[in-house]
């Protein structure tokens, strides 16, 4: 009886065909899937427009303050992806709220060293996201910096 419950669901929903062509369909979304994470797990996968030979050194100071669970991930680093060669020292001046969250990021122009536009806008877009330890005294805002190193 179940075998015939069985076929009887099968051929209602289209048979031995229908599901072959829906075992194609996700078949290919898985491999498509795979595609796309081997792409984000590799950054050397597209080295020609996003990784170049090179390390950029992060350094910051927020006094009494941690990074976000001690871990200092939350200081975000850009990465090496401004082009051959970059070379240089951008400064960021930093505004924190009480929650950790960078609410203000601004390159200080005084103290950065050899920058280009791509390490600047680099820079400024991983400071906003860096993350620091919550604080409940003090002033609701603290200010501090953090400095990106770009060695070849």
């Amino acid at each position: 009886m179940a075998k015939e419950i069985e076929q009887q669901f099968k051929d209602e929903t289209g048979g031995e065909e229908r599901r072959e062509e829906l075992m194609k369909e996700h078949q290919a979304k898985l491999e498509e899937q795979r595609k796309e994470k081997k792409s984000q797990s590799n950054p050397l996968a597209d080295a020609s427009e996003n990784q170049f030979s090179g390390d950029v050194m992060v350094e910051w100071e927020l006094t009494g303050r941690t990074a976000y669970k001690n871990d200092n991930w939350y200081v975000r680093n850009p990465g090496y992806t401004c082009g051959y060669n970059s070379k240089g020292t951008i400064v960021v001046r930093i505004k924190v709220n009480r929650n950790g969250s960078v609410v203000d990021a601004q390159v200080d122009n005084a103290s950065s060293l050899q920058v280009s536009a791509c390490m600047k806008s680099k820079a400024l877009e991983y400071a906003k996201k860096s993350r620091f330890d919550f604080k409940s005294s003090g002033s609701t805002i603290q200010t501090g910096y953090i400095s990106y190193k770009f060695i070849p």
